[in-house]
């Protein structure tokens, strides 16, 4: 369905463009990168609204791992945030076991910028370490801010390769301050204005925080506690922010993830909601947002769940991207738009073109309109490529029979109303509910948002390629919460009411 969604929130036709207007400099530029020439960049083109975009492969052959080389032979290990710079390189955090950011050049040679391995340490090129990087943000003079997620830190890289800690100290926690006297928890979201301040969605702290350049740290937005509430200051509240842009005016928006809503920051602090699904709306356009990007001239697209790239336009009309190449088709349900697996980074380039990171098919990925007289890819966009994970075994408890299950997943009907129909492949435990369930593998969780259903039959997580459901994330059947790892969040009578676990956490 060829569906556009009004936003009745938006004051005027106006709001997306005034903040923006001038976001992108034209004309002589010196060259921030060691043996680059200075570069005449032209005005960027105008955005199209609503276009139609052919998704083709920038890296990546969708096999995880750490690999430098060519194009298609340049290998991720969790691309997640991506950043474009002056001379057309792209920039990729590339989590998991990588824990690094990578270059593509304009030539598409994949190369290792920064990082080695997991850890914790500043130094030029391979002697810095990160821990599950995440958003990529880039100023005027080319220098890449990145929310060090695992590190509970914000971190500086020159054009040069340089990396220092701009804030946080590597421990989780909810404090302003100087530099790393400051602390986060787990920030996922990141950008840089004009001005030279960063910008932090504090993702697991629920709150909006703001750098300057001499390093203060200071909330500007969101409460102690998750929820949903515009307002001034501190009486706003956010579910879980995991992306932010921000605009030439000083006005920031907000992919606040638990809310499925698109937030708006002015100048002053006050927080407002721009677009979100309405009340009761079965398969709302926009859920779990988890990537910005901003153009020029007031349009901003959006990372969605689904797959979906969306376009919100100055106008407040919400659609998703059209793909070229596959058109609607209604015998199998194709609805003719851009689906990708794992969307999350984005960033815009001065010809209008969407660089996309997705994480879950392990490639960077282009999105751009079709050019007049191009023929059509005999190949469709790349599907995911085949891989294996092993089985979680041995697998406690070892009492009666388990089920393996294959790609159909499961069929049980319903119970109270509540669906308990499930497309996965794994493994069913025999065990009652709240029984401790003990399944041993490597990888990391990658999803800012990563468990579901809370307190339901069809509670659950997913940590790298394998999901749990049917559980009682991080307790017993208490509800006693067993690691520290899961992040128990209490109602007023020391309840639980929510489980987090942040992105990046190994178990």
């Amino acid at each position: 369905m060829n569906r556009t969604t009004k936003i009745a929130s938006l004051a005027g036709a106006g709001v997306l463009a005034a903040a923006l207007a001038g976001y992108f400099i034209a004309g002589q530029r010196e060259s921030a990168v060691p043996g680059q020439a200075a570069v005449l960049l032209s005005p960027p083109a105008p955005t199209k609204p609503f276009w139609v975009a052919r998704v083709s492969p920038l890296a990546g052959d969708g096999l995880d791992g750490v690999r430098d080389g060519p194009q298609a032979q340049g290998r991720f290990s969790d691309p997640f945030g991506v950043a474009v710079d002056a001379h057309g390189n792209v920039y990729v955090a590339d989590g998991g076991d990588s824990n690094r950011i990578r270059r593509i050049g304009r030539d598409g040679v994949v190369s290792t910028f920064a990082g080695a391995g997991e850890g914790f340490a500043d130094g030029p090129g391979a002697a810095a370490a990160f821990h599950t990087p995440s958003a990529l943000a880039i100023d005027r003079l080319g220098n890449l801010y990145v929310a060090d997620t695992g590190n509970h830190a914000i971190r500086k890289i020159t054009p040069d390769g340089s990396v220092s800690t701009l804030a946080g100290d590597g421990q989780p926690g909810d404090a302003d301050g100087q530099g790393r006297a400051a602390r986060f928890n787990a920030p996922v979201g990141v950008a840089v204005d004009a001005r030279g301040n960063v910008y932090v969605a504090d993702t697991y702290n629920d709150r909006i925080r703001r750098i300057a350049p001499d390093g203060m740290v200071t909330t500007i937005a969101g409460g102690a506690r998750p929820g949903n509430a515009d307002g001034p200051g501190a009486s706003a509240a956010f579910d879980t922010p995991s992306a932010i842009a921000a605009g030439k005016d000083g006005t920031l928006f907000v992919a606040d993830t638990g809310n499925h809503a698109i937030r708006r920051i002015d100048p002053a602090g006050t927080v407002s909601t721009l677009v979100a699904p309405l009340a009761g709306e079965r398969r709302p356009l926009l859920r779990r947002p988890a990537g910005l990007a901003l153009t020029h001239d007031g349009h901003l697209y959006i990372a969605g769940g689904g797959g979906r790239v969306l376009q919100l336009g100055p106008g407040g009309e919400l659609r998703a991207l059209d793909d070229a190449d596959r058109p609607p088709e209604s015998t199998f349900g194709a609805d003719g738009k851009v689906h990708l697996y794992g969307p999350h980074g984005l960033a815009v380039e001065p010809d209008g073109a969407v660089i996309v990171a997705d994480a879950l098919a392990l490639r960077v990925l282009r999105l751009a309109p079709p050019k007049e007289g191009e023929p059509v890819p005999v190949i469709a966009p790349p599907r995911l490529a085949p891989r294996s994970a092993p089985m979680p075994w041995p697998v406690g408890p070892q009492e009666g029979p388990h089920e393996v299950v294959g790609l159909m997943g499961e069929v049980r009907g319903s119970y109270d109303g509540e669906s308990r129909d499930h497309f996965h492949a794994g493994l069913d435990v025999r065990a009652d509910v709240g029984t401790r369930v003990l399944a041993i593998t490597p990888v990391k969780v990658s999803d800012p948002f990563a468990n579901w259903g809370f307190g339901t039959l069809s509670e659950g997580i997913a940590i790298g390629p394998l999901s749990y459901i049917h559980m009682r994330v991080g307790r017993d059947s208490r509800d006693r919460p067993f690691d520290a790892r899961f992040q128990v969040l209490k109602d007023a009578r020391g309840k639980p009411e929510r489980v987090r676990v942040p992105r990046g956490t190994r178990f």
